[in-house]
């Protein structure tokens, strides 16, 4: 019983409370205090609760209190009155779950440990990526923690093409590739694509980054990529061998 009576909303206070005023039919808060073991401050404070309720009413007689549960038929007729009220607005809900969803999802990521969420989700994502701009800085910033990625990345056999500049100093490992391109054309923000998503990382301190979860963004990101790659040139294999990690 009590368990159902949770479910429409009271509290176990008023439930206490309540049952004891069936009990005993009409009575001081003190003797409902008494009966229930709740402290009189207490009582008071639950017994107009379940007054502004509707669930119990007061008489003053000698200038006392005393206090009556109402009909347990009011409920059930409450919570008839809420269900003809709810149907009143469930079309309006439906209308509002329905409209149309933002197609883009933007989230900023901020300091190292932000940065590294987001390269993160590329793994967790299992999603092929490009990379273009600032490289060495994921290097200077996080070494330990770049490295444990990149392994993880050739373990689980995520393929990732990356453009840099021309004396960059950076590591790859045998699932990336990449190419090398004039330091005009390299942004001081990196940019990486994969699956939908777009993140930019930005270098000023404490660091940030802005990931956009868009299909067309993403395609607009990559169209400038595939641009560039294709004006990039490959390494050689001297230059290849120096950046691979063993």
């Amino acid at each position: 019983m009590q368990n159902v009576l949770i479910k429409i909303g009271l509290s176990k206070h008023e439930i206490k409370i309540y049952l004891a005023l069936l009990r005993l039919g009409t009575d001081t808060a003190s003797k409902i205090a008494s009966e229930t073991g709740i402290d009189r401050a207490t009582t008071y404070r639950f017994l107009t609760s379940l007054i502004n309720r509707g669930l119990t009413n007061y008489a003053i007689v000698n200038n006392v209190k005393y206090f009556t549960a109402s009909d347990p038929n009011k409920i059930l007729l409450d919570l008839k009155e809420m269900q003809e009220e709810f149907k009143k607005v469930l079309p309006k809900l439906i209308a509002i779950s329905q409209m149309p969803k933002e197609d883009t999802k933007v989230e900023v990521y901020k300091g190292k440990e932000g940065l590294k969420a987001v390269i993160q989700n590329i793994v967790k994502e299992r999603k092929d990526y490009t990379f273009v701009g600032e490289v060495e800085k994921f290097f200077e910033e996080m070494p330990h923690y770049i490295f444990h990625w990149l392994k993880t990345v050739e373990k689980e056999k995520i393929k990732g093409r990356l453009i840099c500049k021309e004396n960059a100093e950076f590591k790859v490992v045998k699932t990336e590739t990449y190419r090398l391109i004039s330091e005009k054309f390299i942004s001081k923000i990196s940019t990486w694509t994969y699956g939908n998503k777009t993140a930019f990382f930005i270098w000023s301190k404490p660091f940030f980054a802005v990931v956009i979860d868009n299909k067309d963004v993403t395609e607009s990101t990559l169209n400038v990529f595939e641009y560039l790659w294709r004006l990039s040139k490959r390494p050689s294999k001297m230059h290849t061998e120096k950046h691979a990690i063993r």
